[in-house]
């Protein structure tokens, strides 16, 4: 039991919180980093980690008239003064799991089609070969039927 026990380790807690210089407000326990320019306001909260991902929830209020774009190439991270990591866009990576998960389907289904070609050729080789390996199970008896001269051909299995 003891040799099992050393086998596991627990996971790693990863909490991630804004800066002391940042806007910062709670809501549910979790504390929520807002900024302002422009009339553009823009919220960023962790949720969590998805493998080696770190997501965040990005909420952006546009308080002004004309259109403003959201791009996550534009959006980055900072953790230190030299450390600025980019944001990652979803549609592509959504769009590369969907290509993954394609791929995936492709080969699962062609895999079965050669399992199909290979199950049907062993077959068709089974039979050619079942019929003249000379250990045929028909036994050929002929019966004279006497009067009309014909003869009936008899299997016996």
């Amino acid at each position: 039991m003891l040799l099992l026990n050393s086998c596991f380790s627990p996971q790693l807690i990863i909490k991630v919180q804004p800066s002391s210089n940042e806007n910062v407000f709670w809501y549910e326990g979790q504390p929520i980093a807002e900024a302002k320019k422009d009339s553009i306001v823009t919220r960023a909260a962790f949720s969590h980690i998805s493998g080696e991902y770190y997501i965040f929830d990005i909420e952006v209020f546009n308080e002004r008239e004309q259109p403003f774009l959201v791009s996550p190439e534009d959006m980055f991270i900072t953790i230190s003064e030299s450390l600025k990591l980019p944001a990652m866009d979803p549609e592509k990576i959504i769009f590369s799991m969907e290509m993954e998960a394609s791929r995936i389907e492709a080969r699962q289904k062609n895999a079965a089609i050669a399992a199909g070609v290979l199950v049907v050729g062993t077959a068709i080789a089974l039979a050619v070969s079942d019929t003249d390996n000379g250990n045929s199970y028909d036994n050929d008896y002929y019966d004279d039927d006497g009067s009309s001269g014909l003869r009936t051909k008899l299997f016996l299995y």
